[in-house]
């Protein structure tokens, strides 16, 4: 390997890798191979250039750093996220159900109302 990255700066845990997807699959791992050994800790793999000029536009934003509380926060905004797009899909086959799911989920807040139940609970007779 002649000078490329490896001799130009010094790799932290923090270091990222983006590369761009062009080429077939050797060459694109061979460029992640170079960017594993050159020291980068992550890979950022996009179609095109507006990853690094700017964000599109939906995009959650990307956090400052990724500590325990980050990490729950993003997991539990994309859950929740998950849960809306679920609603929506459902309408078709249970609009009354998928219609109490949207509700309860919001608009995209950072608080969500009290959960109620969205299906009433079924009695079991006693066994005898």
């Amino acid at each position: 390997m002649g000078r490329g990255a490896r001799t130009s700066w010094r790799p932290t845990p923090k270091t990222f890798f983006q590369i761009y997807w062009a080429g077939d699959r050797d060459r694109i791992l061979a460029r992640m191979e170079r960017a594993r050994y050159a020291g980068a800790k992550g890979l950022i793999v996009t179609l095109d250039w507006s990853f690094a000029t700017a964000r599109d536009w939906g995009s959650p934003p990307i956090p400052e750093k990724m500590d325990l509380r980050t990490n729950l926060e993003v997991v539990l905004r994309t859950l929740v996220d998950a849960g809306r797009l679920v609603a929506d899909e459902l309408t078709p086959f249970l609009p009354g159900a998928a219609q109490r799911v949207a509700a309860q989920l919001g608009d995209g807040g950072d608080e969500l109302d009290k959960p109620t139940p969205l299906f009433p609970r079924i009695e079991l007779p006693a066994e005898e």
